[in-house]
């Protein structure tokens, strides 16, 4: 049974590695879980899977219809493209990590898209987004003080607390995924 997941949650929440624990586990009952790379204008990270683009490829991509979902956050832009709508029409369970500014558009690209909020208490947030070492030290604050004003989303379908070790956090991502799918 094919369904979109979107995958949501302040910078720091652990979306990539919940996605990836996710995605080891998922049971073999099913037809295999996909997640499409991101397109993203950044420099690659060895903490994330990405591909990364110029702002001038983006542009391009996004004028001639490369994406299906698209979104801007923090001077860089982020694109998903379409290869979603071909996993689903074959009836697999596709996991996106999004933005929640892109909910409400791929609630309509994707009808019964249900959307799975990790919270994470703003003390682990800044934790985490410092160890990643990506941002400089004005970043962090902007994304944490972000993070102060997007504590809650009233837009999710299932909103957990990342505060457990990955393994039992993706654990319940899963379970919730294949109730879901069932």
């Amino acid at each position: 049974m094919s369904k979109c997941f979107l995958i949501i949650g302040n910078s720091g929440a652990g979306k990539d590695t919940i996605i990836e624990e996710v995605q080891k586990r998922f049971p073999a009952g099913y037809k295999k879980l996909k997640v499409p790379k991101r397109v993203i204008t950044r420099q690659r990270s060895d903490s994330e899977k990405f591909e990364s683009v110029s702002k001038e490829t983006f542009q391009y991509l996004r004028e001639t219809g490369g994406f299906i979902l698209e979104w801007e956050s923090y001077d860089h832009f982020y694109g998903i493209r379409h290869e979603v709508q071909d996993w689903l029409k074959a009836g697999h369970p596709v996991l996106l990590n999004v933005s929640r500014k892109v909910i409400q558009t791929a609630r309509e690209k994707f009808p019964g898209a249900r959307v799975i909020f990790l919270r994470v208490p703003l003390g682990v947030t800044a934790d985490r987004i410092i160890e990643r070492g990506r941002e400089s030290y004005k970043e962090v604050l902007t994304r944490v003080v972000r993070a102060q004003d997007h504590q809650d989303n009233q837009e999710a379908d299932f909103i957990l607390d990342n505060v457990d070790s990955p393994g039992k956090t993706s654990q319940k991502v899963l379970d919730y995924i294949v109730k879901c799918l069932s």
